[in-house]
């Protein structure tokens, strides 16, 4: 059984808005990619697209090595890019653009 991904809008933290059942993992990070795909940085040291509307996985765009916990994402200006940072002590690049373009559904970045 997985865990649940709540999301709340701004100034509104009493009530969540939507929510993601069956994530696999805690959740440590969290970067929107486009107005509809996030990715997760979660506790499996995995890197997943998540597509919010509607509410699916997209699939795992980045695995660290040691299968540390990802702690922080940060996108590049050009939004091609995304960094983590694990404990580590390394970081790890992921081109999102490339793994992206395989779900049709995200294929507007």
């Amino acid at each position: 059984m997985g865990l649940v991904l709540y999301l709340f809008s701004k100034d509104r933290y009493g009530l969540h808005c939507h929510q993601f059942p069956s994530h696999p993992d805690g959740v440590n990070a969290l970067i929107p990619i486009t107005d509809n795909v996030v990715i997760t940085g979660c506790e499996d040291g995995n890197a997943r697209a998540v597509y919010l509307y509607p509410h699916r996985f997209l699939g795992v765009i980045g695995h660290g090595e040691d299968a540390f916990p990802i702690l922080r994402l940060v996108m590049s200006t050009t939004g091609e890019i995304v960094a983590s940072v694990s404990h580590h002590n390394r970081v790890e690049f992921w081109n999102v653009t490339s793994q992206l373009t395989m779900f049709p559904c995200a294929a507007t970045l």
